[in-house]
């Protein structure tokens, strides 16, 4: 089985155990700054765990393991004018993952304790 990683809010988790990951669901991390209809996911949480640091507080977060077998994952590329790249160690899935997919990984004490 292969897992991947996605980062939330621990206020998320309920409803996220009940309904499952939604594409583009407006309160993500990236609220406001994407207008893509995807869940993200990491193989490496130790990146954006560290980067919560810069914008918000670590506390009152969550890793949620995804199991992926069989969803259509891709690797996200980011884009504009002049760029096409692909993201290290992010990927992206354009369809809902159901409940039955996920489990709590780790709570966020701070952006860097130690995995």
């Amino acid at each position: 089985m292969k897992h991947l990683y996605h980062l939330t809010r621990r206020n998320n988790l309920d409803s996220i155990m009940k309904h499952g990951l939604v594409p583009g669901f407006s309160r993500g991390i990236t609220c406001g700054r994407r207008n893509d209809r995807f869940v993200f996911l990491t193989d490496d949480i130790r990146i954006p765990v560290e980067q919560l640091g810069s914008v918000y507080s670590p506390e009152g977060w969550v890793v949620l393991e995804v199991e992926v077998n069989g969803l259509n994952v891709v690797p996200h590329r980011t884009t504009g004018l002049l760029v096409n790249v692909e993201v290290p160690h992010e990927f992206v899935v354009e369809n809902m993952v159901s409940p039955e997919r996920i489990r709590l990984f780790h709570e966020v004490k701070s952006n860097t304790s130690p995995w």
